[in-house]
């Protein structure tokens, strides 16, 4: 668990998706800092943000990280390590006999960023467009908080379950979401019909004063609820003085698309993911063999929004 001191060691050092700490804990359990790592325990499974809090071109070496962690905690009590992010592949631990999936740098595996003070929609005639005609279909957007989802929330992330394919972990995130919306720093950006309905919302959490997330996003596809959240998104960030908006990586190119048509930086931090068996378990084994496990299936709950 994070101290006062880590908190703010990790809020003055945040830079990329991965470290929002208030959003993965939901999910992952309470974090760790190892030296500059964020690293989660579940009972069974280490996560570890191989992301340097200091120096994001720093690849992460296990076999120097791994005894640290077991001060905290014995190797014995974990199962699989799930490691992402900037990794010396080079590690003991990757023997390929403990190495039971990898995936590997690809397109848009990524943390896209917004830089808000350099984002002008009067420039950008793609999404100037796309908002256009959101507000020409009488669509409106605000940021709201709330400590309850509506019914409307759960309907439209119900339809975004049964239309995608996600995995159990996957699931978590959504179950996730009672929780996430009331933290502190977090807020819904809802876009309404012009009979006031909700049609689409995103989770915008602010884990920095310089920094803001954009998660969690289910929209009705048919509509552009989606251009109307991401504006009010960005407009909410300049208000505030929020310098980074942060997008995470893309699963599908027309996400990508998107996300760059928003200002979306196409060169950020690209990751990787290894998933290693320490001490087999059957269980365990076969939600990591189906994909239900994977951090790649966990972080692609908006693909097609």
């Amino acid at each position: 668990m994070l101290d006062q001191l880590s908190k703010e060691y990790v809020e003055r050092n945040f830079k990329l998706y991965d470290q929002n700490w208030l959003f993965y804990k939901n999910f992952l359990g309470e974090p760790f800092l190892i030296d500059d790592i964020l690293v989660y325990f579940d009972g069974d499974i280490l996560y570890v943000c191989a992301f340097s809090l200091i120096d994001l071109s720093r690849k992460i070496n296990l076999d120097n990280l791994m005894p640290k962690i077991e001060q905290i905690i014995p190797i014995e009590k974990i199962k699989v390590i799930d490691i992402w992010g900037n990794i010396d592949s080079n590690s003991v631990f990757f023997k390929d006999e403990k190495i039971i999936d990898y995936t590997p740098v690809s397109d848009g595996m990524y943390d896209c960023i917004i830089n808000v003070n350099d984002f002008l929609i009067e420039k950008n005639r793609k999404a100037r467009l796309a908002l256009n005609a959101a507000r020409n279909k009488g669509l409106t957007c605000k940021i709201i908080k709330r400590d309850v989802l509506l019914h409307t929330h759960l309907k439209l992330m119900k339809k975004f379950l049964e239309e995608h394919d996600i995995g159990g972990a996957g699931k978590q995130i959504f179950l996730s979401m009672g929780e996430a919306i009331k933290l502190e720093n977090a807020y819904l950006v809802e876009s309404y019909n012009v009979e006031n309905m909700i049609i689409g919302f995103a989770l915008l959490i602010i884990p920095t004063k310089s920094d803001a997330i954009y998660t969690l996003a289910c929209f009705d596809n048919s509509t552009r609820a989606a251009d109307m959240v991401m504006h009010e998104c960005i407009s909410f960030c300049k208000k505030n003085n929020i310098q980074r908006l942060h997008l995470g990586y893309s699963a599908t190119k027309g996400l990508l698309d998107f996300k760059i048509k928003w200002g979306g930086a196409s060169d950020g931090q690209t990751y990787e993911e290894f998933f290693l068996c320490v001490n087999k378990d059957d269980y365990i084994l076969k939600h990591v063999n189906d994909g239900t496990f994977l951090w790649h299936n966990r972080l692609t709950i908006d693909k097609d929004c």
